[in-house]
């Protein structure tokens, strides 16, 4: 007796992929799939973006003046002692004692701070929201490939 075999044919195999002790293989590497996609969007979410910035001198801490920045910037908050706060977009590289020494020679004595988040150098504290919203964000779809 001769038993003749035969492979399956495409129609077969592709079938065979969706049957039931497939699916919840597939199904389940679909969605860790789609899990870690949004996971890695949510995390760069911020990142490889221009940020905006206060942009003004005053003295009260009170300008509600905006600037759109250059990819490369920060935000600056220099105070000058007994005198004006400067808040501007900077090149992140240049927000150093010596650099803001030259590019402020007026000024002899000041306190600096830059930072890298919208807002950031506003007189009053912008808050973690954005960000606080992206890690729950990023916790939810990872509950959510985890069951």
């Amino acid at each position: 007796m001769h038993v003749i075999s035969r492979s399956k044919t495409r129609g077969e195999r592709l079938l065979s992929l969706f049957s039931s002790k497939h699916d919840v293989t597939t199904k389940s590497k679909m969605r860790n799939y789609l899990g870690i996609c949004l996971v890695s969007c949510f995390a760069l979410f911020g990142l490889g973006s221009a940020i905006q910035c206060i942009n003004c001198i005053d003295y009260t801490g009170s300008c509600t003046s905006t600037k759109h920045c250059n990819l490369e910037d920060a935000c600056l908050t220099l105070k000058e002692r007994g005198g004006d706060t400067y808040r501007q977009c900077i090149k992140y590289n240049d927000c150093n004692q010596d650099q803001l020494t030259q590019m402020f020679p007026s000024i002899s004595k000041f306190n600096f701070q830059c930072c890298t988040s919208n807002l950031c150098n506003g007189a009053t504290s912008i808050g973690p929201g954005k960000h606080l919203l992206g890690l729950f964000a990023s916790l939810a779809v990872m509950w959510w490939c985890m069951h």
